[in-house]
């Protein structure tokens, strides 16, 4: 599906950025690479049908939105995925309920430089989710930003910016 894709192209670019003459010469012939880099196996995450998905570096930690069967509910899930350094499986790690429904879940992303998960909601604003001590969100420090005057029309996925901590909103 889309998450599968994204996550396919990410690890296709960053295996790009890491080797460029390698990259390069693999442009030029229309042939590319892919590796699987982690699987996320519904019976050890709990979650069956991802539609959301950031990672943050410093918590070594994926946090995952799973689909709902209630499209319109008033609450999001999140999981907190930890990865295994000797497996390609990820582990169901902790979860919070956060208290806003998201337009589209693949409206998320992960600020490393200030430790909290941003997302769209269904009115266009940014929510901001700190983490704790644990890597767990805290579904008590959630702040809504007005992203009114950003005039979105159609957001398309999230990015941050690790070293500025700019919020790119595709």
């Amino acid at each position: 599906s889309a998450l599968w894709f994204v996550a396919v192209a990410v690890v296709s670019a960053v295996s790009a950025a890491a080797a460029p003459d390698a990259g390069r010469q693999q442009a030029g012939s229309g042939k590319g690479t892919a590796r699987q880099a982690r699987v996320l196996e519904p019976d050890r995450t709990g979650v069956s049908l991802p539609v959301g998905l950031a990672f943050s570096s410093a918590r070594s930690a994926f946090y995952v939105i799973a689909a709902r069967p209630d499209s319109a509910a008033a609450e999001t899930d999140v999981v907190r995925l930890s990865p295994f350094d000797l497996s390609p499986a990820s582990d169901r790690a902790g979860s919070a309920r956060i208290a806003a429904a998201l337009k589209d879940p693949v409206n998320m992303a992960f600020d490393v430089r200030r430790d909290r998960l941003l997302l769209l909601d269904d009115a266009d604003r940014l929510l901001e989710v700190r983490t704790d001590a644990s890597g767990d969100l805290d579904p008590r420090t959630l702040v809504r930003r007005d992203a009114l005057r950003l005039d979105l029309q159609d957001a398309q996925g999230m990015a941050v910016d690790p070293q500025s901590g700019v919020v790119f909103i595709l």
